[in-house]
């Protein structure tokens, strides 16, 4: 989803930790702050993606804002192919 790559640039954000119940205020005006957030996003994705790959489990991204048929036709089809 675009709206976890990129953190918003409106005033400030209040979040919420779903497991401990914290709450954080995010400075989503600050460039800084976006920059580390697409940083430790990105991080988190590839950390992701290679224990997948580790595991010998396949990576299908797809995106929200996209049509998922090509991706899952394509994906499905490399697999017939296999």
């Amino acid at each position: 989803d675009p709206l976890d790559e990129e953190f918003p640039a409106q005033g400030l954000v209040e979040l919420q930790d779903v497991e401990s119940g914290d709450m954080l205020v995010a400075p989503g005006y600050s460039r800084r702050f976006r920059g580390r957030y697409r940083d430790y996003f990105s991080r988190l994705q590839e950390e992701w993606e290679d224990g997948l790959r580790r595991r010998n489990i396949e990576v299908l991204k797809l995106r929200t804002g996209e049509d998922p048929a090509p991706e899952l036709i394509g994906f499905f089809e490399r697999r017939r192919l296999r």
